[in-house]
């Protein structure tokens, strides 16, 4: 699916407030500049899906996770009209989700 126009939004979770500002690279693929425990990272959207509640569903790997978490997770950001949710995956079971505000 074509990437969408840049957006940003933040979620508190564990790691106290994370910034997430998508960016597409071109016409398919795009990034997110996450900041989170002092840290900043970017993470490269692999996957751009519309789901069926006409959302968008943007996954990738974390990276720069190992510093904070000892590990990188698979990612799975999850936008509708209503909410974002960040769900962290490893060995395809959910580690956690943090959802963030209503947008």
């Amino acid at each position: 699916m074509q990437a969408p126009s840049p957006f940003s939004f933040q979620v508190t979770g564990p790691d106290g407030l994370c910034s997430f500002r998508f960016r597409p690279l071109d016409e398919w693929d795009g990034e997110f500049a996450v900041s989170m425990a002092g840290r900043t990272m970017t993470w490269r959207v692999l996957t751009i899906d519309r789901e069926p509640d006409d959302g968008l569903s943007f996954s990738g790997m974390t990276e720069g996770g190992v510093s904070l978490w000892g590990e990188d997770f698979w990612f799975v950001i999850r936008a509708t009209s209503g909410a974002v949710a960040v769900s962290y995956w490893r060995d395809q079971i959910c580690w956690r989700t943090d959802v963030a505000d209503p947008l």
